[in-house]
Formats: structure tokens, C-alpha cells, sequence
């Protein structure tokens, strides 16, 4: 009888122990799982935002591209009496008309430009210094956002920083470089939008580039 009693009790012991395996083993194998997904959700997640930032970039650099076809179409607009000298001018200066060439009014030469929006809902285009990297580089492209949510590159010193509760009158991620090159004879206008934008935890910055060339279609139309 003592020797079944000790057998039951060993047996017990066992059943016990294996049950305590069990146990941890359970909970192994859920922590992973718990783990795994919290990684494959966080992953989500950061995919997302870097898709999204993509998104915003692309759209922020090809805004360029409209403005400077607005730029050359309120030339057309405004100074239409000289289409060859006045297409490709800046501020709509009327010192174009009547050169053939327009070189006594201010031109769009080759060099760095960042956007702005006149008082009177025109656009222009104000010469920038290239160079520099990091801080000193985002201050001199800086994109914000106005007080319509709208991208400006213009801005008041001291802006907060966008966040998704921030979204106007403040300072984006983002930065756009305008680079205007032109051929010898000046009938066209090849240029580039440049925009950089940093995500948390990533030291270089990520980069796209659209390039975009602007013809002076409506003088050669007309010309004949």
C-alpha cells in the first residue's frame, strides 16, 4: 500500500510538472504570435505613413509645374502686345514689350527659385541661394502650410510644426528647390522641382525630382 501511495504521489508530481511545461509553453507561443503581429502592425503602419509622405511629395513638387505655367500664361495674359520678349519674364515687368529678346526686364535665368503667392493671387518666383545641407538647407526651400492649409513657401519665423492637429500656418517636412536651366537660345525653359522630406528615425533625407520643360508655343504659333 505505501509503495502505491508513493507511486500516486509520483505520478501526481509528474502530471504536475507536465502540466507546468504545458503552461509555458502556451504562453510562448502566444507572447510570439503577440509579438509577430504587433511587428507586422507596426510595419503597416510605418509603410503607410512613408506611402503617404510619397504621395504629398510628388503632389508638392508637380504644384510647381502649374505655377509655372500660370507664370507664362499671365505673361501671355498680361504683356500679350509681345510674345517673343515678355513669356518668360518675372513680377509681369513690362520693361519686356518692345525688345526682342526682353533682356532689359527681369528674366527667369538659370539658378534656384522657391514659390510665392502675390497679395493678388498671382504667382511668382523669388531667386534662392542653392546649397547647404540639413537645417541650413530646409531654411533656405522650407514648404508651410497657410492659414487655408495650402502650400506656401512662404512663412512667418517661429511657425509650430505640422501635425495631424496642426494643419495650417505652419512648417511641413518638407522642402522644394526650383532649378531653371535654359538652352543657348533661350526658347525654352528646362527646369526641375526638387522636393526632400525626413521621416523619425531615418538620418538621410528621402528625394524626388520631376523635371519639366516649358515652351514658348503661343509666339511660335503666332509668329507666321
Amino acid at each position: 500500500m505505501k509503495i502505491k501511495n508513493s507511486d500516486t504521489r509520483f505520478s501526481l508530481l509528474d502530471r504536475c510538472g507536465n502540466s507546468i511545461i504545458e503552461v509555458m509553453v502556451v504562453i510562448v507561443v502566444v507572447t510570439t504570435g503577440i509579438v509577430g503581429s504587433y511587428q507586422i502592425a507596426f510595419r503597416g503602419n510605418s509603410m503607410s505613413a512613408s506611402t503617404e509622405d510619397r504621395i504629398k511629395a510628388i503632389n508638392i513638387a508637380r504644384e510647381w509645374l502649374e505655377i509655372l505655367e500660370n507664370i507664362r500664361d499671365s505673361n501671355w495674359v498680361k504683356l500679350s502686345s509681345d510674345y517673343k520678349g515678355c513669356w518668360d519674364v518675372l513680377n509681369y515687368d513690362v520693361h519686356c514689350i518692345g525688345s526682342s529678346t526682353g533682356a532689359s526686364a527681369i528674366k527667369m535665368i538659370p539658378g534656384s527659385y522657391v514659390t510665392s503667392r502675390r497679395a493678388n493671387d498671382t504667382w511668382t518666383l523669388i531667386p534662392a541661394v542653392a546649397g547647404g545641407t540639413g537645417a541650413v538647407y530646409r531654411a533656405k526651400f522650407p514648404v508651410y502650410l497657410d492659414s487655408y492649409g495650402l502650400v506656401t513657401q512662404t512663412g512667418a519665423a517661429g511657425l509650430p510644426i505640422c501635425t495631424p492637429k496642426i494643419t495650417d500656418d505652419c512648417l511641413t517636412r518638407f522642402t522644394r528647390e526650383i532649378v531653371i536651366t535654359r538652352p543657348a537660345n533661350y526658347s525654352e525653359i528646362v527646369a526641375e522641382s526638387v522636393v526632400t522630406w525626413t521621416e523619425p528615425g531615418r538620418a538621410i533625407p528621402y528625394e524626388i525630382r520631376i523635371p519639366y520643360t516649358l515652351t514658348n508655343w503661343k509666339y511660335e504659333f503666332y509668329k507666321d
